[in-house]
């Protein structure tokens, strides 16, 4: 039994006086294979993106045109315990960042689709679509907020591939930064239910605590793609990071919303000592 995987990838960037920079990613392969599961496939990805374009009253833009994810503004993306999945598409997108009041701006839309290859990727495209959202403001000098909506419609149950089902997600975020702490208070809401969940984060001296409570109703997705759900509790991260040594210690307390999933503690731990230049354990 042989497998049999040929590509091809190619990269540019161009730094222009007036429009900002211009990159180019693409991709091309063909595998052939007799191994069992496996079957003969072609494809590549294409993505072509213009940024940091200069703009009027101090605007700067963001634009690509391929195969893109789709965008989540940064407070939401920048998650501690849990995360929002991205979902590929082949369409556009654009950015706009202000220089006041941290003002953030994303749309994107496209045909839904998921990457695939085996050791270059490509791209499968459905038979939907995708349409995103979002905006971030700062609020005041310690407060910012964050909105986000993924839509998936027209998507084939009956399809082969494993991407976003139809469905209408909306998600919103508010975050506080204090000197020493930040607090950020998340809400994602679908067509399967409701998620809330709050992290903290503390920095004293040489440790540094993470912290925070959840409560995810089953099923619960972005755009149809599937993220973590019926679960309820709290958990609890200490951090030790100075000189040589780097350890980090945590429990999870979790509660099945169903009682039809997992439930009780789970703990971690991990340290690192650094013995000399070249050597660590």
């Amino acid at each position: 039994a042989t497998s049999r995987d040929l590509g091809f990838a190619v990269s540019g960037n161009w730094e222009s006086p007036s429009h900002g920079s211009f990159s180019l990613d693409a991709t091309v392969f063909q595998s052939s294979s007799n191994l069992p599961g496996q079957e003969d496939a072609s494809g590549g990805t294409a993505t072509l993106w213009q940024r940091n374009l200069h703009m009027r009253d101090g605007w700067r833009a963001n634009n690509g045109v391929g195969v893109l994810n789709s965008p989540v503004p940064v407070i939401l993306r920048d998650q501690y315990r849990f995360f929002l999945p991205s979902a590929s598409l082949l369409g556009a997108s654009t950015e706009w960042l202000g220089n006041q009041n941290g003002l953030q701006l994303q749309a994107a839309a496209g045909q839904a689709g998921v990457l695939n290859g085996r050791r270059v990727p490509g791209f499968d495209a459905g038979d939907g679509q995708l349409i995103a959202a979002g905006v971030q403001r700062a609020l005041s000098a310690e407060w910012s907020g964050a909105l986000s909506v993924l839509q998936a419609t027209d998507i084939d149950p009956d399809s082969s591939l494993v991407g976003p089902e139809d469905a209408n997600s909306v998600m919103a975020g508010t975050a506080w930064q204090g000197r020493f702490s930040r607090l950020q208070l998340n809400a994602l809401s679908s067509d399967e239910g409701l998620g809330i969940w709050a992290d903290a984060h503390t920095r004293r001296g040489r440790y540094t605590h993470n912290y925070g409570a959840f409560h995810l109703d089953p099923s619960l997705s972005w755009g149809g793609l599937a993220v973590n759900s019926d679960a309820s509790g709290g958990y609890y991260r200490l951090g030790y990071d100075h000189a040589r040594w780097m350890w980090n210690a945590g429990i999870d307390h979790i509660q099945s919303v169903t009682g039809d999933s997992f439930e009780g503690q789970y703990a971690s731990a991990f340290a690192r000592y650094q013995a000399s230049g070249t050597l660590g354990y």
